[in-house]
């Protein structure tokens, strides 16, 4: 157990940790040994003609699918390239009290997808290991740092010290789960020898994580590029000898979206060419296919522009939405929809308060399949719906705030613009109602994006994925 901090010395403080100990011993440990009992068929030994695929909280669509890699699974089984799909189920469950969406999430992945859930294979004895070596290790470092020379961590006036003593604590759980979930995800590996694990590419730390297990139990990996490729982001600087969990490994297969992508992770990033494959983005023949609800139906026929403000986690996204607002106000000709993030909580009282002043202006927290085919702009700082709004023909305005530069593919998307300012964005909503935001040549310009950087012509032919879970010719 790790001690109660100097803070927490009193009774009611040191009973309430003990309670969220046990509460998170309950649930990483009795309750998934239970489930695991439960749905037994799920984990049966030998699955070799399974094809396991990743899946996290928060990456079921409302329909029941997988939002990025449903298309693959589908296409795979339709190939015969695997005879059965189960969802691989990531994550470590809360400590904290309200578990109901962490709830609903796993029983919806065990009971109707018959998914596989890793967690179930750790034992207490190994998190007593993990915990025991980590507070041994957090226990060092924060005695290296009391040791430091006066002035060590000051930048300028500010001492940096008490900010980076309180960062350790969630350091050593992060790394505590991260052990955790890799030794419990090596032997479900192990138990049901599936025939490879697809997922979506390795941008965030489980992803890395999974690929490390799966590669040291022998299971064969293909991850999927599910956005746009940053080349300097951090997950695309790869070192193709890299082994283990501090460095984990690439996986065997990368599929990415268009020939452009490949030549830039191959030349620009050191990916080595013969593990990349160009598949199309295969996850966008969903939007082809999308049907909008009968409210923007209804709204398309008022005869305005209509305008889709879809919100991010990672920006500034008060600034862009006074922005939003404020432009929505000056031109009543256009019809705005404001669609959050589904994860910022936070943002809707103040979106939906605003949206209620205005007689153009709307909230919207429903699939976004339900709207994005007749809209008419996408304005977002989220890159991902701005490339969906790309392959749909609809223009978009690109919002950076944060003084980061514009992602590569922006810049030779053609209907895409890119609004640094309030100025900026201004000036693209007056192009907008003299309808002169994009040119002829834009559209052109598109097409031609369509097709090198998202695969466009592959995205229809099936053929592109056979043959991607068998190992290599030696």
């Amino acid at each position: 157990w790790m001690p109660p901090k100097r803070s927490e010395t009193t009774s009611h403080s040191l009973i309430d940790r003990l309670k969220r100990n046990f509460r998170g011993l309950n649930r990483r440990f009795l309750q998934s040994h239970k489930l695991r009992r439960k749905h037994s068929e799920n984990h049966r030994p030998g699955q070799t003609d399974t094809l396991l695929y990743s899946v996290i909280q928060g990456e079921w669509t409302p329909g029941g699918g997988h939002r990025y890699l449903e298309e693959t699974v589908q296409e795979l089984l339709e190939l015969g390239e695997a005879k059965s799909a189960r969802p691989f189920v990531y994550g470590v469950p809360s400590v904290l009290d309200d578990e109901s969406d962490w709830r609903e999430f796993l029983e919806y992945s065990l009971d109707s997808k018959g998914g596989v859930y890793p967690m179930s294979y750790a034992t207490l004895s190994e998190f007593r290991e993990i915990r025991s070596w980590m507070s041994q290790r957090m226990a060092a470092l924060r005695e290296w740092l009391q040791k430091a020379p006066d002035g060590w961590a000051r930048f300028r006036d500010w001492d940096l010290l008490p900010l980076i003593n309180g960062e350790i604590a969630d350091l050593g759980s992060q790394l505590e789960r991260g052990l955790l979930m890799h030794l419990a995800s090596r032997k479900a590996f192990d138990e049901i020898r599936p025939k490879g694990l697809l997922l979506k590419d390795e941008v965030y730390p489980h992803g890395r994580i999974l690929i490390a297990a799966a590669r040291t139990s022998g299971v064969r990996t293909f991850s999927l590029q599910h956005g746009s490729i940053y080349p300097t982001h951090w997950c695309y600087l790869m070192d193709p000898e890299a082994e283990g969990l501090a460095r984990p490994p690439l996986p065997d297969l990368f599929g990415v979206y268009g020939s452009a992508i490949a030549d830039l992770l191959a030349n620009r990033n050191g990916f080595p060419s013969e593990i990349l494959r160009v598949v199309g983005a295969r996850r966008f023949q969903e939007l082809d296919r999308m049907r909008p609800s009968q409210e923007f139906v209804d709204l398309k026929a008022e005869g305005k522009p209509l305008v889709l403000v879809a919100g991010q986690l990672h920006q500034d996204m008060p600034k862009v939405y006074s922005w939003l607002f404020t432009l929505a106000e000056q031109n009543p000709n256009l019809n705005f929809v404001f669609k959050p993030h589904p994860r910022d909580k936070e943002g809707v009282d103040s979106i939906q308060s605003r949206c209620t002043r205005l007689g153009n202006a709307r909230m919207f927290v429903g699939p976004i399949g339900d709207i994005l085919p007749t809209v008419d702009l996408v304005v977002s700082c989220h890159s991902t719906v701005l490339l969906e709004a790309v392959w749909l023909g609809i223009g978009g305005i690109s919002v950076l705030v944060s003084g980061e530069p514009a992602a590569d593919w922006q810049e030779k998307a053609g209907l895409l613009k890119i609004a640094r300012s309030r100025e900026e964005l201004t000036a693209a909503f007056e192009a907008l109602s003299k309808g002169e935001l994009f040119s002829h040549e834009a559209r052109e310009t598109s097409k031609t994006y369509l097709e090198e950087y998202l695969g466009y012509s592959k995205v229809g032919d099936p053929g592109t994925l056979k043959g991607i879970l068998q190992p290599a010719a030696p």
